[in-house]
């Protein structure tokens, strides 16, 4: 194509892309979270079965169930936690973690039969830190500790990646008692899959 043609075809393609992206603007953005506010609307229905950890955390109680879960015995899960918070809150991913432990204590999974690693890396990690060192990060205690005991006292186990670890020159120490530190993260879960966990990806 010579330089007149592509001269004169210049116009018409700036032309273009502005009403593509005029279009694109114009489309209603879709909700940034509609679970959470579904669970808002009903929260007075929500049940916790094996960790109460606020509305996000939250089940609807579902009946005449016409599948249900039947998995006898121990319930393998593995939560790959990936997924940051903003700045001074409550990790979502955090909260996804528990909503799905109690979406198997409400479909039957006994507490006790619940046999649950989460492992956590990249900028998650901060969403673990004690609040000496999350509020030198964010002005604020983390307000993530609660919810992590609960997991605890649940018997749900930490794992976090030892190249975060090194990277960011971090101590086990900061992190929450029993956190147990794997060569990388990707290696906990491959390993815990080839185990029999099944695996939930938690990241942005």
């Amino acid at each position: 194509m010579n330089s007149s043609k592509q001269f004169r075809l210049f116009p018409i393609i700036v032309v273009c892309i502005f009403f593509i992206q005029t279009a694109q603007a114009q489309q209603p953005a879709p909700p940034t979270n509609a679970r959470a506010a579904a669970l808002k609307a009903h929260e007075a229905e929500l049940i916790y079965p094996i960790i109460n950890g606020g509305t996000n955390t939250g089940v609807f109680p579902v009946t005449d169930v016409s599948f249900p879960f039947a998995h006898k015995g121990k319930c393998k899960l593995v939560f790959d936690l990936g997924q940051m918070a903003e700045k001074g809150k409550v990790n979502e991913g955090l909260e996804e973690v528990i909503r799905i432990i109690n979406l198997h204590g409400a479909a039957g999974v006994k507490k006790e039969n619940l046999d649950a690693y989460v492992v956590f890396h990249g900028p998650a990690v901060a969403s673990f830190l004690d609040d000496d060192l999350f509020n030198k990060q964010f002005q604020v205690n983390n307000p993530n500790l609660p919810l992590i005991k609960q997991l605890q006292d649940a018997g749900v186990k930490l794992v976090v990646c030892g190249q975060t670890v090194g990277l960011r020159n971090m101590k086990l120490e900061s992190l929450p008692d029993g956190t147990m530190k794997s060569y990388s993260a990707r290696t906990a879960v491959s390993d815990l899959v080839q185990r029999g966990y099944m695996k939930y990806e938690i990241v942005e």
